[in-house]
């Protein structure tokens, strides 16, 4: 095996780990590695993870997130590991001093340290100057495969809608149900636009990631008209409810990169994120979509939005275009292909180390 992929929230579907660990995998096999994805909670500790490595030969590792895979590629020794930033590690973690002496621990052994985003990048080599030469920077790369499935239909079965589906408004946000996600920052809003027109809906989709939010979340919801929280989607199925819906949105409080944006640019629907690092790497406001700092500014962009036929049309192009030349999946699939092939010739060392 040449290499196992391991990240947490696998078993969530709808969340960036789970795609972004499955494209990797796609990738690498398309380019003759073989490779798998393992869940952080396949394993009870490290031992474990070791003895399982051994026990099918693999060569070397991808670890997801430098902080919640820490647990077992802190001190891997083996095999040569790399790390992928997730986001949350280097901008939210960080924060703690004992997370933060975690990751160093784990990414001054990584071989290499990948970064999806400038901010991303620019905020790993501040927290580790040591390691900046080994720290790459690789765009995200949107994969899409909507199914057939028929969203809008889908809504009149499962959310009180008091217009037909197909004359509703569709504000969209997708993302497990967790503070950093920050799913309630514009319900208040949005049910207040929808008592103006009652067209407009704001519909939530994604997997229950914090019990205590998600109860909170769910309560928040049951009270305001206008707004639909529904459970995690296929992930096809995902991209066919992007494709169909009128702005899909980020209001996310930190973020590496939002891959639901990216899908959502390369299958034109325009998008709309909140001002933060991350989200500000990949959307230029009034080019390849809106960005907001208020729940107030959120609403008064839609409307512009919604109200400009010519606004819409150009957002629409000018993201295809930007997710078409800097988010390449054959770009994206080569750079892991280069740093896999990189482990394996590393691997002799750590295999003369074991004898």
């Amino acid at each position: 095996m040449n290499v196992v992929i391991i990240a947490p929230l696998l078993n969530a579907t709808g969340t960036g780990n789970h795609s972004t660990s499955h494209r990797i995998s796609k990738q690498l096999q398309e380019l003759g590695h073989s490779c798998i994805v393992k869940s952080v909670g396949d394993f009870q500790d490290s031992d474990e993870f070791y003895a399982w490595i051994r026990l099918h030969d693999v060569r070397s590792a991808l670890a997801i997130h430098a902080y919640r895979t820490s647990g077992l590629i802190k001190g891997l020794d083996i095999v040569p590991y790399s790390v992928i930033f997730g986001g949350t590690d280097v901008n939210e973690h960080s924060k703690n001093k004992d997370k933060l002496a975690v990751m160093t621990s784990v990414v001054e052994n990584a071989e290499f340290l990948i970064a999806f985003t400038d901010s991303l990048m620019s905020q790993a080599r501040r927290l580790w100057p040591d390691v900046s030469r080994r720290i790459i920077k690789q765009p995200q790369a949107p994969y899409t495969h909507p199914s057939s499935f028929n969203f809008r239909q889908h809504l009149e079965a499962t959310c009180k809608l008091s217009e037909a589906s197909s004359a509703c408004i569709l504000i969209l946000l997708v993302g497990g149900l967790r503070p950093v996600k920050d799913p309630l920052y514009l319900v208040q809003s949005v049910a207040d636009w929808h008592k103006e027109d009652k067209r407009i809906y704001f519909i939530i989709v994604g997997p229950r990631l914090s019990v205590d939010y998600s109860n909170e979340v769910e309560t928040t919801v049951s009270r305001l008209s206008g707004v639909c929280l529904l459970p995690p989607l296929a992930q096809p199925d995902v991209q066919s409810a992007v494709r169909s819906a009128d702005i899909i949105v980020n209001t996310s409080r930190s973020e590496g990169t939002c891959q639901v944006l990216l899908e959502a640019m390369q299958l034109r629907t325009p998008v709309m994120a909140r001002a933060i690092p991350g989200n500000v790497d990949i959307v230029t406001d009034y080019k390849t979509g809106l960005l907001f700092t208020s729940p107030e500014e959120f609403v008064l962009k839609a409307k512009q939005l919604l109200s400009s036929p010519i606004m819409k049309e150009s957002l629409i192009e000018e993201a295809y275009d930007y997710v078409c030349r800097v988010h390449s999946w054959k770009d994206e699939g080569q750079t892991y292909s280069k740093v896999v092939t990189n482990m394996m010739c590393k691997r002799t060392e750590y295999s003369a180390t074991d004898q």
